[in-house]
């Protein structure tokens, strides 16, 4: 019988790989499509209509986040509970916690749209839109409202197939809505839309979105699994009990990504609210980088809580706290060498100013991405409340800052006043009071993220000696510090954490060897299995 056990086990964990890392690989695809079309679209509109109509699509675009609140938490809540009845072998119950939420978030879907609608001339006024913009502004903003209603809806059945681990399916999803606003935007721009074209591009995508989640998910549940109505109405009360702890984690943190933006788009000119637009979006996509990276993560974590296997939670969580902290580092390693290479190149001489502000930012998020990980443990065993209070103080002090540092310091202020509570309050103290209230060591936590902060100022020292004296032209200077930075950067990474494995014993340097290209990874494998002999 224990040969028996152990052989089920061993499947169960070949399994589970193979759903991490299809999941970890499709989403890199869908992120790497979702990222270029932003790129792409960013550099069009703001070469072809004006780094001031930019300006002003990123006013929309914050505008839209503060009203998309009206479902926030709920996605969080329908990927945990989905995740967790999967987990104790209720797929009925799965389908009808995705159902219940879908039918919530349809409705308050619907009223964010007519307030967007309702809001739209107060909202031209206190962003201070000249006259002559305020018609093209006030369109814009009430194509964004059908986009809201069709994208929440959306969000919440993506969340579902998220919690079933279906991930390559939402993925492959999510790549078609993404070409989708690429084709129709360019094609609305050329027949002079302006920003109603950028609209246009993202109410077709969310519909496209929201038709194929639906799809797949009536493939999925089949003729069996399809909930009853008493089902549903039983998974309401779980789903609000998690989500009104993750609504106001989910508040805090649009509140803490948008604040930039929007104070800048108070205080400042539209050009100057381009600059912080585009310093937040890059940064941003630092973001969603970690979390395609961990995205099956969060949705195994809640199945490990379901089936009570806190052992492996934990031996699982500083894997992905390596992870994170690697690929945060290295970005912030080839920003601060290349950054201002890559603005120019990407959206013109116009864009230089932004290299500062933009290693400011990357900084902070740089150490409070590290820490995704260590929320998805959280968010996993429950404990969301504590931690909705932690950001929730965050984007107070946020706001504040924003404001006063913007009216002494301009563009430079309003970054520092995002980055500073960012750095403090979900990089530093999130670490630390993560690990005590999971039980965590906090010495490992800290050697796990010490050991790509470590190689990421090595690869800043060597990148910027080599690249920034050259005199190069962007293109060339980009081409050479990138993939320099990289390069110094893994191979400091792999010689920090073998010296943390010698001295600790944390044996995360074969977890190292198995994610570098297979010769790489064998050779390495081989020397750590020589070095455990010896």
């Amino acid at each position: 019988m224990s040969d028996i056990a152990d052989k089920v086990a061993a499947i169960d964990s070949a399994r589970q790989r193979r759903l991490l890392l299809k999941g970890a690989l499709t989403s890199h695809a869908a992120l790497a499509v979702n990222v270029g079309v932003g790129l792409v679209l960013t550099s069009i509109v703001v070469r072809q209509l004006g780094v001031s109509q930019f300006g002003l699509w990123a006013i929309i675009g914050s505008v839209v986040h503060y009203a998309s609140l009206a479902g926030i938490g709920l996605p969080e809540g329908i990927n945990r509970q989905t995740a967790f009845e999967s987990g104790a072998g209720r797929a009925s119950a799965a389908f009808a916690a995705i159902l219940a939420g879908f039918m919530l978030m349809s409705g308050l879907g619907l009223l964010a749209g007519v307030a967007l609608v309702a809001a739209a001339d107060p909202l031209a006024q206190f962003f201070n839109v000249a006259p002559a913009g305020r018609g093209e502004f006030q369109a814009a903003l009430a194509a964004m409202a059908l986009a809201i209603v069709f994208g929440i809806g959306s969000a919440a059945l993506a969340a579902g197939l998220q919690g079933l681990e279906r991930l390559g399916t939402l993925n492959a999803i999510v790549i078609v809505a993404s070409l989708v606003k690429l084709a129709v935007t360019v094609v609305l721009l050329d027949l002079g839309w302006g920003l109603m074209a950028l609209a246009g591009g993202i109410v077709l995508s969310n519909l496209v979105l929201l038709a194929g989640c639906l799809a797949a998910l009536l493939a999925a549940a089949g003729r069996g699994r399809r909930p009853s109505i008493d089902a549903v109405a039983g998974q309401l009360r779980p789903l609000l009990r998690f989500t009104a702890g993750t609504a106001v984690l989910g508040f805090a943190c649009i509140v803490v990504t948008t604040s930039g933006v929007v104070v800048a788009g108070r205080l400042l000119a539209p050009a100057e609210v381009a600059i912080v637009a585009v310093v937040m979006m890059v940064a941003g996509h630092l973001l969603s980088l970690v979390v395609a990276t961990l995205r099956p993560l969060s949705a195994r974590l809640a199945n490990l809580a379901g089936a009570e296997r806190t052992g492996e939670q934990a031996r699982l969580l500083f894997r992905a706290l390596l992870v994170a902290g690697s690929i945060s580092f290295a970005f912030l390693a080839m920003m601060v060498v290349a950054g201002e290479d890559l603005l120019v190149l990407w959206l013109g001489e116009a864009f230089r100013s932004a290299a500062l502000p933009l290693a400011l930012v990357v900084v902070a998020y740089a150490i409070s991405v590290a820490q995704v990980p260590l929320l998805q443990l959280i968010l996993a065993r429950s404990q969301h409340h504590r931690y909705a209070l932690l950001v929730a103080a965050e984007a107070v002090v946020n706001v504040g800052l924003s404001i006063w540092l913007g009216l002494r310091y301009g563009i430079l202020g309003v970054v520092l006043g995002t980055a500073l509570p960012l750095f403090v309050f979900r990089g530093f103290i999130t670490g630390i009071w993560g690990c005590r209230l999971l039980g965590l060591g906090l010495r490992r936590y800290a050697l796990t993220i010490a050991a790509p902060a470590l190689a990421a100022l090595l690869a800043i020292a060597v990148g910027a000696n080599l690249v920034w004296p050259s005199g190069f032209a962007p293109a060339a200077s980009l081409a050479l510090g990138l993939p320099l930075t990289g390069a110094v950067f893994v191979v400091a990474t792999v010689a920090i954490v073998a010296v943390m494995d010698r001295v600790e014993g944390t044996g995360e340097l074969n977890f190292i060897a198995s994610m570098l290209p297979a010769p790489v990874g064998r050779l390495l494998a081989r020397r750590v299995g020589e070095q455990g002999n010896g």
